[in-house]
């Protein structure tokens, strides 16, 4: 067994005895008597400790309430059998564990490994507390806002972020999650939620500051019930402004390729394949637009085998080269292609450009 030291505070000179005749020379359990809260505070100032042993008896001032503002070490209280009800009070009130001291000291053969298991139980309890602590901390100042919900969509617990992105002029605790929306993908989220245990959907509402703003909302269960939930929400508005200023930028685009008075292919690189065409292109060839995109670009504009592509495969490059359109009717008509590389999502594509 590990070497437990221990310091024994009290007034009892008969406890003293027993301790001292039972575990003298015992190098698996070591000790020190303080009589005193000052002895008691000096010595835990002075050296280190397993644990306290408040004897319960002539206290003179020495509390369980002093003495555990002398230290966080676990506190054992023993207590005479005549007031064996003082050990359970004093649980509550924090204690580690408590002896039940007869008369005949007969505790005393037990006490080792009675001390071994309580301070082994309250080192434990400790660090579950950190634990929950630290993860207290992790919820609490997450850059995410995250939200608690119970069984009913109440609000019951919210993060910093969450009040600060989403705030409201009378708290969040005890709203309904979804009154917070302004607009949301799925106002049946909440059963989708219960049945699979986990949920994502978009939606919109009003910020601290009057905003609207677009969020993504990650939900999942977190007991095992299904009954308590945690929602976290994610501020994806300048995503949002992101995507629809692409989007007007690819629309700006196509307008303007659609109105060059020539014919626009867009080929990806390696396959040959195309992604993309302008309606002048598709016009020369006539056909349909999605019988074109996905072809090899030699099927219309570059009449070479495959593996002979004179840009990728020869190295060469094509300026106003010469060569024939395919059309739609087995047709031919002289063209002169121009090709440039360009790389899109950090890929490589060639534009091929004909008149």
């Amino acid at each position: 067994m590990r070497g437990i030291k221990l310091l024994f505070i009290g007034r009892d000179k008969e406890v003293q005895a027993a301790i001292k005749k039972r575990f003298e020379g015992e190098k698996s359990f070591d000790y020190r008597f303080a009589i005193s809260l000052e002895e008691a505070k000096r010595y835990l100032d002075n050296d280190q400790y397993d644990a306290i042993i408040y004897d319960i008896g002539n206290e003179n001032g020495m509390t369980f309430e002093n003495i555990s503002r002398l230290s966080q070490l676990p506190i054992i209280v023993s207590v005479p059998v005549a007031e064996e009800h003082l050990g359970s009070k004093l649980l509550q009130s924090g204690a580690a564990g408590y002896v039940v001291r007869d008369r005949e000291m007969n505790y005393l053969s037990e006490l080792p490994n009675l001390l071994q298991d309580m301070i082994r139980a309250f080192q434990k309890e400790k660090t579950i507390e950190k634990d929950n602590t630290f993860f207290k901390q992790l919820f609490e100042y997450a850059n995410e806002a995250i939200l608690i919900t119970d069984e009913k969509n109440k609000i019951i617990k919210a993060n910093l972020q969450a009040k600060t992105l989403i705030g409201s002029s009378g708290g969040l605790i005890g709203k309904d999650f979804s009154s917070l929306f302004y607009e949301i993908e799925n106002p049946n989220f909440l059963d989708r939620l219960k049945a699979n245990g986990s949920y994502r959907f978009k939606a919109k509402f009003n910020n601290t500051n009057g905003q609207l703003i677009d969020v993504e909302v990650s939900s999942r269960a977190i007991d095992d019930n299904g009954g308590i939930f945690e929602h976290i929400v994610h501020d994806i508005t300048e995503q949002k402004k992101n995507e629809k200023q692409l989007l007007e930028n690819r629309r700006s685009l196509k307008r303007i390729l659609d109105n060059v008075q020539a014919g626009i292919f867009i080929v990806e690189a390696g396959s040959h394949r195309i992604i993309d065409a302008n309606r002048n292109a598709i016009q020369m060839i006539g056909l349909p637009r999605d019988q074109i995109i996905g072809e090899i670009c030699h099927n219309f504009v570059c009449p070479n085998k495959a593996g002979c592509c004179p840009i990728e495969d020869y190295g060469l490059t094509v300026d106003k080269q010469e060569t024939m359109l395919l059309t739609h009717d087995n047709g031919c008509v002289p063209i002169l292609k121009t090709v440039t590389e360009i790389f899109l999502n950090g890929k490589k594509h060639l534009v091929e450009s004909f008149v």
